[in-house]
């Protein structure tokens, strides 16, 4: 096992819904001691070609050759790697990785595919949005529904990692749709931590939201779960602008020794490995 080092592959930037340039976010990483970080634009989906959140197909070569291009300038100080954020949207996707030369990806689930009703939603736009599926599905069918098409996410797309494992709580957070405390929410997540530990996807400590009162992603209670299945774990801040590139690293690391972690996931040399946190 390698000895630890500081690391984000959750990295977003102006070619798609980030503010700042890449290079802005790697300087940043630097200056905070980031050992090892990747860049995770949105990758373009076909269904949904305009869309601001997205990085449009025509700027893939570039996005491709600026992260490659930082890669071999700061080799001496920092190792970057080449990655996108692929959405599942219960359509067949492309193979990500191969049509873009992607080094890992990260697979996620942003709009939810209600197949009684053939229409989507989002999960992670506006409360106003969510508020909307929830009318609609109701609280126990949407969750259902997120969590069914997160496992079919890992079949089609493969990830080497799971973004925002139990995002449906992102509007949520103060529980006024729905409280994940009561006994149906838990069965309904248990499935897809059973195709994670299956599959041996790397599970993201995503600490983006955290603040007083708001927990990261997994929740405390399904952290424990992952744990106990054994599933990998790496801290990643989601990081939108060149400040947040560490954002509330530490406390990530801290919450994984808390349940049991002894060590996370890290790109070293071109290959995930495993990095000791205690």
């Amino acid at each position: 096992m390698r000895d630890y080092i500081k690391t984000n592959y959750h990295v977003h930037s102006d070619f798609c819904d980030g503010r700042g340039a890449p290079e802005e976010y790697v300087r940043a990483a630097i200056d905070c001691g980031i050992q090892s970080m990747g860049f995770s634009s949105h990758a373009p989906m076909a269904s949904d070609p305009d869309s601001s959140w997205l990085m449009h197909m025509d700027r893939v070569e570039d996005y491709r050759n600026t992260v490659l291009g930082l890669k071999a300038k700061y080799a001496d100080q920092i190792q970057i790697y080449l990655g996108m954020e692929c959405d599942y949207m219960g359509v067949p996707p492309v193979n990500h990785r191969q049509e873009y030369g992607l080094e890992y990806t990260i697979g996620s689930v942003h709009s939810l595919l209600d197949k009684e009703e053939g229409r989507y939603y989002s999960i992670d736009g506006s409360v106003a949005a969510f508020a909307e599926a929830i009318n609609n599905m109701g609280p126990k069918r949407l969750v259902k529904a997120f969590y069914e098409q997160s496992i079919d996410m890992i079949d089609a797309i493969k990830p080497d990692m799971a973004g925002h494992m139990d995002l449906c709580r992102r509007n949520n957070f103060d529980k006024a749709f729905f409280d994940w405390d009561e006994a149906w929410y838990k069965p309904l997540v248990m499935p897809y931590i059973e195709k994670l530990a299956e599959s041996g996807t790397i599970v993201e400590m995503n600490v983006s939201k955290v603040r007083p009162g708001v927990e990261q992603y997994p929740s405390d209670d399904l952290l424990k779960e992952c744990f106990i299945r054994k599933i990998p774990m790496t801290v990643n801040s989601d990081s939108h602008v060149p400040t947040s590139i560490d954002y509330m690293h530490d406390f990530g690391i801290q919450k994984m020794i808390s349940v049991g972690y002894k060590s996370a996931m890290a790109i070293i040399d071109g290959k995930w490995e495993e990095i000791a946190l205690v």
